[in-house]
């Protein structure tokens, strides 16, 4: 079952998105290989927010194993307001 992931990071957005951009090629390859579909990253009012299509939630937990305590070395904030959602149709 395929999901879609959401969640925010805050601070100043282009400095989260010149920290994410430090390890964006190992998220994607790392992601990637566990089922990610695809990545968006939009700003908003009060830093960052991803949202992630995946073919499932066992390659998601997968990645966030992986990526998350990279993210965290590289001075990413802990991630807030993460929620998953089942994803009915995908076009």
């Amino acid at each position: 079952m395929a999901i879609l992931t959401t969640f925010k990071v805050s601070g100043d957005p282009d400095e989260l998105f010149a920290i994410e951009q430090t390890y964006a090629a190992e998220a994607s390859e790392v992601g990637r290989a566990n089922g990610l579909i695809s990545i968006t990253i939009v700003r908003t009012d009060t830093g960052l927010m991803l949202v992630n299509v995946w073919e499932n939630e066992e390659g998601m937990e997968r990645t966030a194993a992986h990526i998350g305590p990279i993210a965290s070395s590289k001075g990413m904030p802990a991630i807030e307001d993460w929620h998953k959602y089942e994803v009915l149709d995908r076009r």
